[in-house]
């Protein structure tokens, strides 16, 4: 009982948190916080990978010859190798010496033992019984004393020789014994501190024991004890050694934290080059230590070895990385508020930065590696495809002026970026197959190529530089686009958004819920097939996505899978259940087929594109035939078409509204005696200004001309499915066996006094 009710109060708890944020989430206050949260986020994203660059050009390598004087910008450190640095930080740590604590507890619980062991011993050898007893009671005290061992105790046992053997373990104890010399975390000095009663003693190595030296320890006093007796010897050695222990612990935790201190202590900087100092003159070789100071200079990061000048140049940049991601933002919130109002396409916005931010870190932090490998491509392409075309050429311009300055203001990455970026957006625009991807590959390895060639030329670069460099572009090109090839499924699946080739896949009528929907509801198949040929006829002419439309199209009534004998296009020759039902349980079985549709798109992993669809494209039109049934059967009840009413929402996009469009149509053409062209377009007039006045399509951004538009669309393709159709003529036998036709009055539209069935 008591875990019920816990259960139901975490449920209660999580239920609460649950509608707090969902309201947080809707507030306007939530709306800005949260996206301001996502601009730091990006900004700081770009603080921690990328370093600041000092604005200098053409910085030789070693043993390059400059091709002009480089002068220090500012005073800066001239760092250390990365190698050596860390050989002196390494040598520094090795001089520390090991911490060893004396364990005080543990040694004086040895002594007390040994004492009492040893007043036990005499105990026993004052009872005077026999020896065999006295032996086997000694050894339940001490089991790992030999017979030999005990029988000489008890024989040579007294205070005399008892006050030896504990003079010699008091001895060796407070001089201490380690477990092992080998385990200790030793330099190369060999030394340990070792820390006793407070007090730190730096020793060697060699003047602490171990277990072999300190039995050598007791035996070489023992023999100065009892002499040349071999088995009083044996009896003080064995005895005194079964009570001897380690007592010295390595102290693992301050020994580390001083190597870590000493590696800190060790100053990363070799020298200072002054502002105006020269560095190296035009035409001079780059030495080793020129070229330290140059990559110093690379690597400073525009400090000024001063904290206001790190202040300043921090600043500075980050008030350029505000200015480039505040055009973006400005751009989604002016003019495609239908991704700056979606927090979903803001996460993926910021993804895509995020991607092409961490690999071109990746690329410019590689020290050696060209800027013309900076991948901005990736971004181009993963924006063009997911977003749309002019997102991708904003993203490129941003992620170009970004490379520019991580890079120090330089023109070249920035160019490369730039145009391979645009050509990219131009190559994958349309694209419909994943072959096509060669293509943008092509394209931005032609303008790689093109722009890298005007800069090297520009420059008087040699040839072999300019073919080198071209190469760099080429594979930038080809690196791009797969690595965009291979992060496209992951976003589409990630962010439910369905591209033209996730699209294509879609529409795929062999897919197993496409056939199953043929098998088991043939006529809804057959119904969304000619909804799908009116909606991508429609879409077309309103400039909405044609192909999205079509596979919408296809998917839209997939829910009456669940029950699609209650639907009127499967009832072919079967009596219709609805005919048994209360006019409320058959409009419930109708809208259920909505909630059906979209559990199935979320099982089936369906774009969010589509399952929108789905949910939007009855919007909360009304059950006419079935409110009408309930008023019929009730007529004195004041009866709402509340219940009578699909759950909606409304069509929000061009899409959804056209498939609303089609599919009343569709539904209503099929039902005509006789479809007329004239009749037919009385029909499409029909829905059009009905779903009009109900305010069904108050949401979808269409217009007056674009309802024209789709009305004009839709009657070619109805005409073509629906058309009527002259009947074939019979034959009849006459009496000599021979065949003749029918009189052609006879002949019959197949159309005429039935149902159209296209």
């Amino acid at each position: 009982m008591r875990d019920r009710v816990a259960k139901r109060k975490v449920r209660v708890f999580l239920k609460t948190v649950r509608k707090s944020l969902v309201k947080w989430h809707s507030s306007r206050l939530g709306f800005w916080i949260e996206r301001a949260a996502m601009f730091v986020a990006v900004l700081a994203l770009i603080n921690v990978l990328y370093p600041v660059r000092p604005a200098v050009r053409n910085v030789p390598k070693q043993g390059d010859i400059a091709r002009e004087d480089i002068i220090a910008p500012y005073t800066f450190f001239v760092q250390k190798s990365p190698d050596v640095l860390a050989r002196e930080r390494q040598s520094a740590a090795d001089a520390v010496p090991t911490v060893v604590n004396f364990d005080q507890d543990r040694t004086s619980e040895m002594i007390v033992d040994f004492r009492s062991f040893l007043s036990e011993v005499s105990r026993i050898a004052r009872e005077g019984g026999p020896m065999l007893e006295a032996i086997e009671q000694i050894r339940l005290i001490r089991p790992g004393l030999s017979a030999e061992a005990i029988s000489g105790l008890i024989r040579e046992g007294g205070s005399k020789f008892n006050d030896g053997m504990l003079a010699v373990q008091k001895d060796v104890l407070e001089r201490g014994v380690l477990g092992s010399k080998e385990r200790l975390v030793l330099g190369s000095g060999a030394k340990v501190s070792l820390s006793k009663h407070g007090k730190e003693t730096i020793k060697g190595l060699e003047t602490l024991l171990d277990s072999v030296s300190a039995l050598t320890l007791i035996r070489e006093q023992a023999s100065e004890f009892v002499g040349g007796d071999e088995r009083k010897l044996d009896t003080f050695v064995e005895t005194v050694s079964s009570f001897v222990a380690p007592n010295l612990v390595m102290d693992v935790v301050r020994t580390q934290a001083r190597k870590k201190a000493a590696r800190d202590e060790v100053p990363p900087a070799k020298g200072i080059v002054m502002k105006g100092q020269m560095i190296v003159r035009a035409h001079d070789v780059v030495s080793e230590e020129i070229a330290d100071k140059l990559r110093s200079l690379e690597d400073s990061r525009g400090e000024m070895s001063t904290p206001a000048g790190v202040g300043v140049s921090t600043a500075g940049r980050n008030i350029l990385y505000c200015l480039i991601l505040g055009v973006l933002a400005a751009y989604l919130a002016f003019f495609k508020q239908d991704i700056f109002r979606n927090y979903s396409l803001l996460v993926l916005v910021s993804t895509i930065l995020a991607i092409a931010l961490g690999l071109s870190a990746a690329v410019i932090r590689f020290e050696g590696v060209s800027t013309y490998l900076v991948p901005i491509s990736v971004a181009s392409i993963l924006a063009c495809m997911l977003l749309d075309a002019e997102v991708g050429i904003v993203i490129t311009v941003g992620l170009s002026v970004l490379v520019a300055v991580f890079t120090g203001l330089r023109i070249p990455g920035m160019a490369v970026g730039l145009f391979g970026g645009l050509a990219a957006v131009q190559s994958v625009r349309v694209i419909t197959r994943r072959s096509e991807f060669y293509r943008a590959v092509l394209f931005i390895s032609l303008a790689n190529i093109l722009c890298i060639l005007g800069l090297e030329l520009f420059r008087l670069t040699s040839l072999v530089q300019i073919f080198r460099a071209s190469g760099f572009g080429v594979l930038n090109a080809f690196a791009s686009t797969f690595i965009a090839i291979g992060l496209l499924p992951l976003c589409e699946h990630a962010f439910g958004l369905s591209t033209n080739i996730r699209l294509l896949e879609l529409s795929d009528l062999n897919r197993p819920l496409m056939r199953e929907l043929a098998i088991e509801a043939p006529g809804t198949f057959h119904h969304s097939i000619v909804v799908a040929n009116l909606v991508q006829a429609a879409a077309e002419a309103v400039h909405a996505n044609p192909l999205l439309a079509r596979v919408a199209a296809y998917y839209h009534d997939i829910g009456k899978l669940s029950k699609p004998g209650y639907f009127i296009e499967n009832q072919t020759g079967k009596k219709n259940p609805h005919d048994e039902l209360a006019p409320k349980i058959s409009s419930l079985v109708l809208a259920s087929h909505i909630k059906d549709g979209i559990e199935l798109a979320r099982r089936e992993g369906l774009p969010t594109s589509i399952t929108d669809v789905i949910r939007e494209h009855h919007g909360t039109a009304l059950m006419f035939q079935f409110y009408e049934k309930c008023l019929a059967l009730h007529p004195d009840e004041g009866i709402s078409d509340i219940h009578f009413r699909y759950p909606g929402p409304r069509p929000k996009s061009k899409e959804a509204a056209i498939v609303m469009l089609a599919d009343s149509i569709e539904a209503k053409v099929r039902s005509l005696e006789s479809p007329t062209p004239s009749r037919l377009k009385g029909v499409v007039k029909e829905i059009v200004d009905e779903r009009l006045k109900e305010g069904q399509l108050d949401e979808s951004d269409l217009t007056l001309r674009d309802l024209h538009k789709i009305s004009e669309r839709f009657l070619p393709v109805l005409i073509g499915v629906f058309h009527p159709r002259l009947g074939y003529p019979t034959v009849e036998r006459v009496k000599n066996g021979n065949t003749r036709p029918r009189s052609p009055g006879k002949v019959r539209n197949e159309a005429g006094g039935r149902k159209a069935t296209g």
